[in-house]
C-alpha cells in the first residue's frame, strides 16, 4: 500500500458497507443488539475530512471528530512504523458487555464473529474499489483503547489499514531491506553486545525503541553506538548504521603527504576554519599549522561546483593515528551516513548549521525567541503535557541564523537534572523541533536512568557529557538566561526549499558503498560554520562567522563552557 490519500467518497463507501446501507444493516448480529462501533485514523486531509481521528455515527453517516491519535503513539500500539504505509486505518470497536449480558459466555463469541463479518465487508468493499486492505493483528489494544479514550467494557476488536494498491514493489523492498541491514552492518556483533528496549519514564512509555550496541574498531578501541526511533526494528537499523559511521571515521585510506605550500590546487586551512588560541595546543600536546608543517591530505570535493580541495586528515578522521600529532582535534560534527549520497551529505549539513547556530548564540550571548504553543503540533504540546505531569517543562526556542531553521528543545525543572537540551536544524521547522524534541528526551531518559553525578568546575570540563554536567545543577542555571528570559513569538520560522543556497559544502567520502545493503559514509565541512568545541579554553576563537554576521564574542579567554552534549 502507499501512504496517499483516499478519496472521501471511496471511505464513505467502506463506512456504509461495514454497517449499514440506506437504513439497512449489511451484516447479522446475534440478538440484533449490534455491539461494534468504527473510528478510523486519516493521515491525509481528503476533500471534505481533514487528516485526524473520527468516530463514524452509521446511522447518521457522519464523522463525529476525536482526539486526534498521535502517529508516534500508533506506532508504538502497533508494533512498527511501516505498519502504517496506508491512507487511513479503521479501528472496529465492541462493547463486550452487551452480548454477554443475554448471551453470558457464549456472547463473547458472537460479538467475534460479528467483528468477522464487518471485516468481510470491509475487504469486499476495498476489492471493489481496488484499494488495497490487511487486517492487523499485532496491535495493543490497552494502549489503544487509552489513545481512543474508550470506556470501560469497549475493547478494540479489529484494526484495518486501507490505502492505494501501490504501483511498484518500492514499499516491500524497504521493509525487507531495513531487517537486511541490519544483520549486513551488524556482521559478527553478538547478541550479548546487543540491547533493545523500549523507553519509559517514571512508569510512562516514552514512545520511543531504544537500541545500543557495543563494538570494537581500530586499535580494539571499545564504543557504544545508539538508535532510536519510534519502531523496534528502525531503532536497531540506526544503532547499526551510527556503529558503520563510527568505524568509517577512523578508516584513513588514499591520502598524500605534503606541506601546505607543495600542493597543486585549493587546500583546507585549519588554523583559519578551526582557530584555537596557541597556549590549548600545547597543553594538549598539539602542534600550531603552517604551511611548512607536513601534513596527511585527502581529497575533498565541493557540492554544487565539484571543485576539488585538499583537507589535512586532522579535520577528517577520528580516531587519528597515535604516532600522527594533529593541529585540531575533531569530532564526530558533520559526520553522517544514510540510505543514499544526498541524505548522508544532507544530513551533515544539517547538523553543522544547527551546531553553528548554537555556538554563535553563546559566544555572542545574543537573545532567542520562544516558540509560542501556537506553533506546535498536537505531538509536541503532548509531549510538553507529558513533562508537566512529571515537574518540568519542555519547551521549544528558534534558533535559526541566516539559512535553514534550527529549533533547540529544552526540559528544565527544579530537580535533577536541571536543564537538558535537545537540537535540529531542518528546512521545516516542524521537522526540526519533532527531532530536537527526540534529542532531548532520550537525553533526560538516560540521566534519569543513570546515577546521579556531581557538580564541576568549568576548568574541569574535558569530554562531551562534562558541558551537560556543568547545567544540571543549580550553580550556574542563570548562565542560561537566553532561554529562562526568552520572548515569547507567534511568527514561525521561514520554511527553505534549498539549503545549498546559501552553505555549498565540501564533502569527503569516507565510505563509498559496496552493494545495495552498505551505506555511504561523509564528512561535510564548511568555512562560513562555526564548529562546535569541546573542553574548557578549546573554543575556536577568531573565526570569521561572528564578524560576518555582525555580532561580537563577548568571553573573555578562556570562555565559559556552552551546554552542548
Amino acid at each position: 500500500m502507499e501512504k496517499s490519500p483516499i478519496a472521501f467518497k471511496k471511505l464513505a463507501k467502506i463506512l456504509y458497507s461495514m454497517t449499514e446501507v440506506e437504513g439497512i444493516k449489511t451484516h447479522a448480529s446475534a440478538g440484533g443488539l449490534y455491539p461494534l462501533s468504527l473510528y478510523f485514523h486519516t493521515f491525509y486531509d481528503t476533500e471534505i475530512l481533514p487528516k485526524g481521528t473520527y468516530k463514524y455515527h452509521n446511522q447518521s453517516h457522519k464523522a463525529i471528530p476525536q482526539k486526534t491519535l498521535l502517529i508516534e503513539y500508533l506506532i508504538n500500539a502497533m508494533s512498527n512504523e511501516t505498519d502504517l504505509d496506508s491512507g487511513i486505518i479503521i479501528f472496529i470497536v465492541a462493547n463486550l458487555g452487551i452480548h454477554s449480558q443475554k448471551y453470558f459466555n457464549r456472547g463473547y463469541r458472537f460479538t467475534m464473529q460479528e467483528a468477522g463479518m464487518v471485516v468481510q465487508n470491509a475487504y469486499l468493499s476495498c476489492s471493489e474499489q481496488n484499494l488495497g486492505i490487511c487486517q492487523y493483528g499485532a496491535y495493543d489494544e490497552n494502549i489503544l483503547s487509552q489513545m481512543l479514550e474508550l470506556p470501560s467494557n469497549y475493547e478494540v476488536v479489529g484494526v484495518l489499514r486501507i490505502g492505494e494498491i501501490c504501483t511498484s514493489d518500492e514499499t516491500e523492498v524497504v521493509n525487507t531491506k531495513t531487517q537486511h541491514q541490519i544483520d549486513y552492518l551488524g556482521g559478527e556483533i553478538q547478541n550479548s553486545d546487543l540491547q533493545i528496549r523500549q523507553l519509559t519514564c517514571e512508569g510512562n512509555r516514552m514512545g520511543y525503541w531504544g537500541t545500543s550496541v557495543k563494538f570494537c574498531y581500530r586499535d580494539n578501541l571499545s564504543a557504544y553506538a545508539n538508535g532510536v526511533s519510534y519502531s523496534r526494528e528502525i531503532s536497531q537499523l540506526k544503532a547499526m548504521a551510527e556503529m558503520h559511521e563510527r568505524i568509517c571515521s577512523g578508516n584513513i585510506t588514499n591520502t598524500i603527504t605534503a606541506k601546505a605550500r607543495e600542493l597543486s590546487g585549493k587546500w583546507y586551512n585549519p588554523s583559519l576554519y578551526f582557530p584555537l588560541k596557541k597556549e590549548y595546543l600545547d597543553s594538549v600536546g598539539f602542534v600550531e599549522f603552517s604551511v611548512n608543517l607536513e601534513r596527511r591530505w585527502v581529497k575533498g570535493y565541493r557540492l554544487n561546483t565539484n571543485d576539488s580541495i585538499w583537507i589535512p586528515i586532522d579535520c577528517v578522521y577520528y580516531p587519528l593515528p597515535k604516532d600522527y600529532t594533529p593541529c585540531f582535534g575533531v569530532s564526530s560534527n558533520g559526520v553522517a551516513t544514510g540510505q543514499t549520497l544526498e541524505n548522508a551529505v544532507f544530513a551533515a549539513l544539517m547538523e553543522l548549521i544547527e551546531r553553528d547556530a548554537i555556538m554563535v548564540s553563546w559566544y555572542s550571548q545574543c537573545k532567542v525567541k520562544r516558540l509560542s504553543t501556537n506553533l506546535l503540533d498536537p505531538y509536541l504540546l503532548s509531549k510538553a503535557e507529558f513533562w508537566e505531569k512529571l515537574g518540568r517543562k519542555l519547551e521549544f526556542y528558534n534558533f535559526t541564523l541566516d539559512s535553514v531553521p534550527v529549533i533547540v528543545a529544552v526540559i528544565h525543572g527544579e530537580h535533577y537534572p536541571m536543564f537538558v537540551r535537545g537540537s535540529s536544524a531542518n528546512p521545516d521547522y516542524l521537522k526540526a523541533a519533532h527531532k530536537a524534541c527526540q534529542e532531548v528526551e532520550i537525553t533526560m531518559h538516560s540521566l534519569l536512568h543513570s546515577e546521579n553525578c556531581h557538580p564541576i568546575l568549568p576548568e574541569d570540563v574535558v569530554e562531551v557529557e562534562d558541558h551537560g554536567r556543568l547545567y544540571y545543577f543549580t550553580e550556574n542555571q542563570e548562565r542560561l538566561w537566553q532561554f529562562y528570559d526568552a520572548e515569547v513569538t507567534d511568527v514561525a520560522p521561514v520554511v527553505i526549499n534549498d539549503p545549498y543556497q546559501r552553505f555549498d559544502p565540501i564533502i569527503i567520502n569516507l565510505h563509498k558503498p559496496k552493494n545495495n545493503l552498505d551505506l555511504p559514509v561523509v564528512r561535510v565541512l564548511h568555512e562560513d560554520l562555526l564548529h562546535i568545541n569541546f573542553g574548557f579554553g578549546n573554543e575556536h576563537i577568531g573565526h570569521s562567522r561572528l564578524d560576518k554576521l555582525g555580532l561580537k564574542w563577548v568571553f573573555k579567554y578562556p570562555a565559559f563552557p556552552h551546554y552542548i552534549i
